[in-house]
């Protein structure tokens, strides 16, 4: 009868006390970890906005609080960050964003439209991106 009592409360502990309590009995015996913390869809809205005007501070923000900025698209086209700065003639946005982390930035990454940033860049006519772009591409062994 011991026993049973005794697992009822270890089962049912966790319901009716605290953490503080549970930790303080030893009972709580799992650490969790968290998560990274992911952007909301209005924080990629906006960095993408950041992108398109060439704001580099505000790319920088949105970086810096999400390394792994490269996985986030955009809702609308489902563009990145470099096919928003691409297309919009952002080319100082464009640099900045390569040589953050070129590792993890894909410039064979596709829109909506099947189109890649370098595609970007010429569909709208910005022949700066697009000869960075090409110099970009060429030393660093990525094909055009």
């Amino acid at each position: 009868m011991k026993q049973f009592i005794l697992k009822a409360f270890i089962i049912l502990a966790p319901l009716c006390l605290s953490a503080a309590q549970l930790s303080a009995m030893n009972l709580a015996t799992t650490t969790t970890t968290t998560a990274p913390e992911r952007p909301s869809q209005d924080q990629i809205n906006i960095a993408m906005a950041a992108a398109k005007k060439g704001d580099i501070k505000g790319l920088q923000y949105f970086i810096n609080r999400f390394p792994d900025f490269w996985r986030y698209r955009d809702t609308f086209d489902n563009a990145t960050l470099t096919h928003k700065a691409a297309g919009h003639g952002q080319l100082d946005a464009l640099r900045y964003l390569l040589g953050v982390d070129h590792e993890g930035i894909s410039l064979e990454a596709l829109n909506d439209d099947f189109l890649r940033p370098m595609d970007m860049a010429v569909l709208y006519n910005r022949p700066a991106v697009v000869a960075y772009l090409t110099t970009f591409q060429t030393q660093h062994g990525i094909p055009l």
